[in-house]
């Protein structure tokens, strides 16, 4: 079992998000409506991601989130050739909450559960490695959105993730598995939205 953990900006976030509902005005000051949607796309530390908003009232909506994250790297010293590929998918499905500073913006809180699949495979000469893991468990985030227009947003935000993954991986010597609890803060994204 592998455990990371950061528990100091966790205590952090439960501090802070309570501030920021005491700052907000009343939430008929938010434009949304109840069946209105949303598209969302954000960009974290080579991670891409694009998801819908469904708003139930002016001031909740439902978020569904889409991840992906690709790397390759290859290299080459003394004839000996390496390689190593790696895809990550993840999926997040939550509620989130808005509250009104101003009229151009709007902090916001989100909580929800999360899935993610991993697959690496490495290559040193003729020596080749596979993994895959698969995990779920729970986000948390907080961000603010500046309204271009009342169509147009764009902000960013500041998360957690704990995670329970299981990994199992495969070379020529056999193969072997794991668990792992991971909690990955802070998770800084920029994000862009528009709102139908």
């Amino acid at each position: 079992m592998r455990i990371e953990a950061a528990c100091p900006s966790l205590v952090l976030l439960c501090i802070v998000t309570p501030a920021i509902r005491g700052l907000a005005q009343s939430p008929d000051s938010l434009a949304f409506r109840p069946g209105q949607w949303g598209a969302e796309f954000h960009v974290e530390s080579g991670f891409a991601g694009a998801g819908a908003l469904h708003f139930t009232s002016p001031t909740w909506a439902w978020l569904l989130d889409l991840g992906a994250r690709y790397t390759r790297s290859a290299a080459a010293s003394s004839g000996l050739a390496a390689s190593n590929d790696a895809l990550s998918l993840s999926l997040r499905i939550g509620r989130r909450r808005y509250a009104a500073i101003t009229h151009h913006v709007a902090p916001w809180t989100a909580f929800g559960i999360t899935a993610l699949y991993g697959w690496q495979r490495s290559t040193r000469d003729t020596l080749t490695a596979r993994g895959h893991s698969i995990g779920g468990g729970l986000f948390g985030t907080l961000g603010a959105t500046w309204f271009v227009t009342p169509h147009l947003g764009l902000g960013a935000q500041w998360g957690v993730t704990a995670l329970y993954i299981y990994q199992r991986d495969s070379d020529s010597f056999g193969d072997s598995s794991y668990n792992a609890l991971s909690v990955s803060l802070p998770n800084m994204a920029l994000v862009g939205q528009i709102y139908f």
